[in-house]
């Protein structure tokens, strides 16, 4: 069976994120921020022989509760190394919170492969 690469990078999986864009803060002073609530999910990659990221069952029922893609998951293939990747469209928060959630996504991912479920 012949794997998703990516320059030269085993595709392990997707990450999805979802985050509340209607946060509305009223009667806060000038230059008051807040971190909108976010979620992150990983979804490893379903190899369909295409050489493509196949969109599973999981990535379009989390795209119908409103996730988006934004990074993927990968590995070099000659070494287990991983790697997140951020999707060019991804906004710096969300750069930022795949950074802070880094260590949680790696443990997903070994889990899954644990499990021989990629």
């Amino acid at each position: 069976m012949e794997h998703i690469t990516v320059d030269n990078k085993l595709v392990l999986g997707c990450v999805m994120a979802w985050h509340d864009q209607k946060l509305v803060v009223e009667d806060q002073p000038p230059g008051f921020s807040v971190e909108r609530p976010a979620v992150l999910e990983y979804c490893p990659v379903d190899d369909d022989g295409s050489k493509r990221l196949a969109v599973t069952e999981r990535m379009k029922d989390l795209a119908i509760a409103g996730f988006r893609p934004i990074a993927i998951v990968s590995c070099g293939s000659d070494s287990l190394g991983l790697s997140i990747h951020a999707l060019e469209d991804s906004t710096e928060s969300m750069r930022a919170l795949l950074g802070k959630e880094s260590e949680a996504i790696f443990k997903a991912v070994m889990e899954h492969l644990e499990r021989g479920d990629v």
